[in-house]
């Protein structure tokens, strides 16, 4: 697309926006509000695809979405408008960006939290009994395998010293596998 073709383009969209806005942006405020849009389905008010979508209101109470290329381009938009709309812009995004941090949190822990179930079901299934029968008899001492396996380094590191030493929950969920891997290979087969 040649130089020309832009400019008649651009021309052409500031136009529609124009129109849309009833000849003149005389009476039109930007409220703040900016919505990531679905870039299937969201334009603005001059016909091109958009994907962050600018709120925009009359003093008459229409409405109108607009994208921020246009409206830079617009002639009479005050600058303020302008940098007003950047402002919202980053805010939306922050925002986007910080509830996605959040889910990821908030799988990870899910995660975390999956593993460690698995692990201790593992210990219940092979030494729940030993357990249970130390802890009816009021004794401390267990069997030196369920004593091992409760002491095995991935187990120690993973529940007792996971607030000290595994500040993230990936580095849990790692450590938690570790030692599920370890407490099957170690006991895969064995009939205690």
């Amino acid at each position: 697309m040649t130089t020309e073709e832009k400019t008649q383009r651009c021309l052409h969209h500031a136009e529609r926006l124009l129109a849309a806005m009833g000849g003149s942006p005389e009476g039109w405020s930007f409220t703040g509000d900016v919505v990531e849009g679905d870039p299937e389905k969201s334009r603005c008010a001059c016909g091109h695809p958009i994907r962050w979508e600018f709120q925009w209101k009359h003093e008459d109470g229409r409405t109108l979405v607009t994208g921020s290329v246009c409206v830079e381009n617009l002639p009479l938009i005050d600058r303020m408008i302008v940098e007003a709309m950047r402002a919202a812009l980053v805010k939306a995004i922050q925002v986007r960006e910080e509830a996605a941090r959040k889910a990821r949190a908030a799988s990870l822990d899910a995660e975390v939290d999956a593993l460690r179930t698995e692990l201790r079901g593992l210990i219940e299934e092979k030494f729940g009994w030993a357990i249970r029968s130390a802890e009816a008899i009021g004794s401390a001492w267990i069997p030196h395998d369920v004593y091992s396996a409760l002491r095995t380094s991935e187990y120690y590191r993973c529940e007792l010293r996971r607030s000290r030493t595994l500040k993230t929950p990936r580095g849990q969920a790692e450590c938690i596998r570790s030692a599920i891997r370890a407490f099957r290979t170690r006991f895969q087969g064995d009939g205690a």
